[in-house]
C-alpha cells in the first residue's frame, strides 16, 4: 500500500501560492463616447478580447450612446450604455456575452410568448437539439442513457487536475474512486468504454497509466462537448460493450484567440483562430503537469512524475461545403516514483495519434465522412520492490503498439423514407511485448479455491491483428409521436478468426408536449485488442469477444421551461466476461503485479441492473443538478453471485454552477456506499482470505468547490480561481494496509491492520489569461 500516491496530487501549498500570482488589471481612460454609435464601442471591446454577440435589429448602426458611463470597467460601461435603450447583457456560450431586450420590454415579452408557442421549444430540456435543413425530428437522439457535458461544465465545474475525462464522474451510473481519472460506467470494467476525440479512438488517454492513471490527457480547454452513452449506443459505435465517451473539440469562432493558464497542477498555452475568409480554422494546445515541480519544492522523496500533452487541429471548408481536417495528439510521460524503500518504479510512455478526415456532399441527400488515423504507443517500465515482510521481486516491461485505421460513414436523407446511415471500418494493428519478471512471496496468502493466482514470467510476444466492421442503420418517424431506429453491426478479427453480429433497436415516443419515453435494446460485443494482452500477469493469448445485452427504459419530463426530470431503469447481462486480475487488498500500489494479493477472477457471466433518478435545471445565472442511483453489479462464479469490487449499491450526486457578471462559483457533492473489501485474517502464521468482497467500507463523502473571479485587463481578460477537492476533508477509507507482528525470534504473532484513505482536502490555485 502506498499512502504517498494517495497524496501525490496535494503537492506543496507554499509553492502553489507563488503560482497563483496574477498581474493587476490596467484600464484605459476613454474619451467622451456620447453620441457615438454603440457598434463602435462594441468593436473596441472585441479588440480587447471581449466577445459580444448581438443582432443588427437590436443594435443598428444608428443606435447611439446617450450618456457618459460612470463605471470604469468595460463590461460595466456597456451595461450602463445598453440600459438606456431597454437592452441588457447576458452570459453567452464560450465566455461570450449576448445583448438581448430587457425583461420589462413589451417587445421582448411578445418575443418570449411567440417562442413558448413554437412547437420547436416544447421538447424536454435534456434533448440535444440540432436543427438542420428542417430535419429536426431526425436530429433528436433516440437512444436512452445519453448525457452531455457542455462548455459551462467544462469551464466551471470543480474537477481535480484540469481534466476533461474527470468531468463525467458527476453523471449518474459513473463510479470512480476519486483518485483515478478512469471510470466504471454502469458496472463495466474501465476498459469497456470507447473513448473518442473528433471521431478518433483513444486507446489509453491517461497520464501515469500504470500508477492509478491519476489524470486524463485531454485538456478541457480544447473540448466543446462530451457526449456520454452509458448504454444502448447506436451501431456506428462498436467494439466496446459498456459505454461511449465521445469528445468534440472546440471550433474557433474568433479570428484570433489565445490563452495562458497556470495552476498548482498544470500549465498550458492555447491558440486558436480562423483564416481565409473564415473558411479555415486552427486550434493548438500545449500542456504539462506540475507535480514534479511541487514535489521538488516540498523536498519530498516521492519521485519525479513528469507528463505533458500536445494537441493541434487544422481544418478548411471549401466553397462546395466539403471539409478537410488534420489532427495530432501526443502524450509524453517520464515517471519515477518511490514508496519509502518498499517499492521503486519508473516508466516512460509515448503515445501519438495522427489523423486526416474529409467530409463532403454526394448529390443533394447523401453526405460522406472519411477518416484515416495512425496510432503509436510505447511503454517502458522498470520495477523493484524490497518489502521483505511480504514479497521480493522485480519487474521489467517493454510494449509497442501500432494501429492504422480507415473509416467511412455515409448519411442518406429522404423525405419519404426516413434517414439511412451506413459505414465501414478496417484497422491493421501490431503489438510487441518483452517482459522480464521475477518475484518471491515470503508470506503468501491462502486464497479460496475459486480465486486463481497471477503467474507472470519472462515472455517475448509479437502479434498482428486485422479488424473489420460494417453497420447499417435506419431511422424513421411513425406518425406524429414515434421515431424508431433499428440497426445491425458486423465485426470481425483476424487473430482469432472470429466475427460477431449485433442487432440494436431504439424507440422514442413523445407523450405530449413535456414528456418523452425512450427504450433501447440490443447486443454489444467487445473483442480483446492485441494491446490488451495481460502479459504482466502471465497470459500470452487472446480471449474470445465478450457479449453484453442491454435493455434500457428512460422517461423524461420537462418541468417548466428550465427544469427536467429523468428516470431510467436498465439491465445489462454479460454472457462471457473476460478473465481479469485484481489486487484484493492493496488497491493502490506502484507495482500491483508483484503483490501476493494479486488474483485471477474467471466469472462465468456477469450482470448489472439499476435505476437512476435525476433532475437538472438551467436558469439564467444558475444551473443545478441532483441524481440518485440504486444498482447491483455482480459476477457469477463458485456457483453464486458476488459483488464486483467497484459496486456502489446506492449513490447520490449533486451540484450547482452560478455565473455572475464577474464571479463564478460551483459545487459538486458525492455521497455513496463504500466499495466492497476482502479482509485478511491470520491463521497461525498464515495469511488467509476467507471470501471475496463480502464486507464493505464506510460511506464515501466528498464536497468539491470552485470559485473564480474575472477581470478585464488591457489585453483581454484574466480569471483567478481556487478549487478544493474534498473541502471538508472527509475520511474516506479505500484500502487496508496489513503488517505482520513478529517476536524477537522472527515468529509471526499477530497482524496489524491500518486503514488508508482516498484523497484528503486538496486545494488548487490558478489563473487563466485570455486575449
Amino acid at each position: 500500500m502506498n499512502k504517498k500516491i494517495l497524496r501525490l496530487a496535494a503537492g506543496s501549498l507554499a509553492y502553489a501560492a507563488l503560482l497563483c500570482g496574477a498581474p493587476k488589471p490596467v484600464f484605459g481612460q476613454p474619451l467622451s463616447v456620447i453620441n457615438t454609435p454603440i457598434v463602435e464601442f462594441l468593436s473596441s471591446l472585441r479588440d480587447q478580447g471581449i466577445a459580444v454577440i448581438f443582432s443588427s435589429e437590436l443594435v443598428p448602426d444608428s443606435l447611439l450612446i446617450v450618456s457618459e458611463p460612470e463605471s470604469g470597467e468595460p463590461l460595466d460601461q456597456l451595461v450602463e450604455i445598453l440600459s438606456a435603450h431597454d437592452l441588457v447583457l447576458q452570459r453567452g456560450p464560450r465566455r461570450s456575452w449576448l445583448i438581448v431586450r430587457s425583461a420589462d420590454s413589451s417587445e421582448d415579452q411578445q418575443d418570449r410568448n411567440s417562442v413558448q408557442e413554437s412547437p420547436l421549444f416544447q421538447v424536454p430540456i435534456l434533448e440535444n437539439i440540432v436543427v438542420s435543413a428542417s430535419r429536426y425530428a431526425f436530429a433528436r437522439d433516440t437512444a436512452a442513457s445519453t448525457s452531455y457535458i457542455d462548455r459551462l461544465q467544462l469551464d466551471s465545474a470543480p474537477v481535480l487536475g484540469d481534466d476533461a475525462l474527470r468531468t463525467i464522474h458527476s453523471l449518474p451510473g459513473v463510479t470512480s474512486s476519486g483518485l483515478t481519472a478512469r471510470s466504471n460506467i454502469r458496472g463495466g470494467v474501465s476498459n469497456e468504454s470507447l473513448i473518442l476525440l473528433d471521431g478518433v479512438r483513444l486507446y489509453s488517454p491517461f497520464h501515469l497509466k500504470d500508477f492509478e492513471s491519476l489524470f486524463g490527457s485531454i485538456s478541457p480547454r480544447i473540448v466543446e462537448q462530451i457526449e456520454v452513452h452509458a448504454g444502448g449506443h447506436p451501431v456506428n459505435f462498436g467494439d466496446r460493450m459498456s459505454a461511449v465517451i465521445n469528445m468534440q473539440s472546440v471550433i474557433p469562432a474568433e479570428p484570433r484567440r489565445h490563452e495562458v493558464s497556470i495552476s498548482t497542477l498544470t500549465s498550458s498555452v492555447l491558440s486558436s483562430g480562423r483564416f481565409s475568409e473564415d473558411r479555415g480554422e486552427w486550434l493548438t494546445s500545449v500542456r504539462r503537469g506540475n507535480l514534479d515541480v511541487l514535489i521538488d519544492a516540498a523536498n519530498s522523496d516521492v519521485g519525479t512524475p513528469q507528463y505533458a500533452d500536445f494537441y493541434t487541429r487544422l481544418g478548411y471548408q471549401f466553397r462546395n461545403e466539403s471539409m478537410i481536417g488534420f489532427g495530432l495528439l501526443t502524450l509524453n510521460d517520464k515517471i519515477t516514483l518511490r514508496d519509502g524503500g518498499k517499492a521503486d518504479a519508473s516508466a516512460n510512455y509515448e503515445d501519438a495519434y495522427i489523423w486526416l478526415n474529409y467530409e463532403h456532399d454526394i448529390g443533394r441527400q447523401l453526405r460522406g465522412k472519411y477518416l484515416f488515423s495512425h496510432t503509436q504507443t510505447t511503454a517502458q517500465r522498470d520495477g523493484r520492490m524490497s518489502d521483505v515482510e511480504v514479497v521480493q521481486g522485480f519487474l521489467r516491461e517493454a510494449k509497442d503498439f501500432d494501429v492504422n485505421t480507415l473509416r467511412g460513414d455515409w448519411t442518406l436523407t429522404s423525405d419519404g423514407d426516413g434517414l439511412w446511415s451506413f459505414g465501414v471500418e478496417a484497422s491493421f494493428a501490431s503489438a510487441d511485448y518483452d517482459y522480464d519478471f521475477s518475484r518471491v512471496f515470503t508470506v503468501p496468502i491462502q486464497l479460496p479455491a475459486y480465486l486463481g493466482l497471477s503467474n507472470p514470467g519472462q515472455s517475448v510476444l509479437a502479434m498482428k491483428n486485422r479488424r473489420q466492421a460494417a453497420y447499417l442503420n435506419h431511422r424513421r418517424q411513425l406518425g406524429e409521436a414515434v421515431i424508431v431506429e433499428a440497426g445491425v453491426r458486423w465485426d470481425s478479427q483476424s487473430q482469432l478468426n472470429a466475427q460477431q453480429t449485433s442487432p440494436r433497436l431504439s424507440i422514442l415516443w413523445d407523450l405530449g408536449d413535456r414528456a418523452t419515453l425512450r427504450a433501447s435494446m440490443g447486443q454489444y460485443y467487445q473483442s480483446q485488442g492485441i494491446d490488451e494482452i495481460q502479459v504482466n500477469d502471465g497470459v500470452n493469448n487472446l480471449f474470445p469477444a465478450q457479449r453484453a445485452e442491454h435493455a434500457i427504459l428512460s422517461f423524461e419530463y420537462a418541468i417548466g421551461s428550465a427544469t427536467s426530470l429523468r428516470a431510467e431503469v436498465y439491465e445489462k447481462r454479460i454472457r462471457n466476461p473476460r478473465p481479469r486480475f485484481e489486487n484484493l487488498v492493496n488497491r493502490v500500489s506502484l507495482l500491483p503485479e508483484l503483490l501476493p494479493d494479486r488474483v485471477l477472477l474467471v466469472p462465468e457471466r456477469a450482470r448489472a441492473a439499476g435505476i437512476e433518478l435525476s433532475v437538472e435545471s438551467d436558469l439564467d445565472d444558475w444551473r443545478w443538478w441532483l441524481s440518485f442511483s440504486r444498482v447491483s453489479v455482480q459476477d457469477y462464479f463458485d456457483n453464486r453471485w458476488m459483488r464486483r469490487s467497484w459496486e456502489e449499491p446506492w449513490s447520490s450526486k449533486g451540484g450547482f454552477i452560478w455565473s455572475g457578471m464577474r464571479w463564478t462559483a460551483s459545487t459538486a457533492l458525492t455521497v455513496r456506499a463504500g466499495w466492497p473489501i476482502s479482509p485478511l485474517r491470520l491463521d497461525g502464521s498464515t495469511l488467509v482470505l476467507s471470501d471475496y468482497n463480502q464486507e464493505s467500507f464506510e460511506t464515501f463523502k466528498s464536497v468539491d468547490v470552485r470559485a473564480a473571479r474575472r477581470i478585464d485587463v488591457k489585453h483581454g481578460s484574466m480569471e483567478a480561481y481556487v478549487e478544493i477537492n474534498n473541502v471538508f476533508n472527509f475520511s474516506n477509507p479505500c484500502c487496508i494496509d496489513y503488517a505482520l507482528q513478529r517476536n524477537s525470534a522472527g515468529v509471526v504473532q499477530g497482524l496489524n491492520a491500518d486503514i488508508d484513505e482516498w484523497l484528503p482536502a486538496i486545494p488548487v490555485f490558478g489563473f487563466l489569461w485570455e486575449f
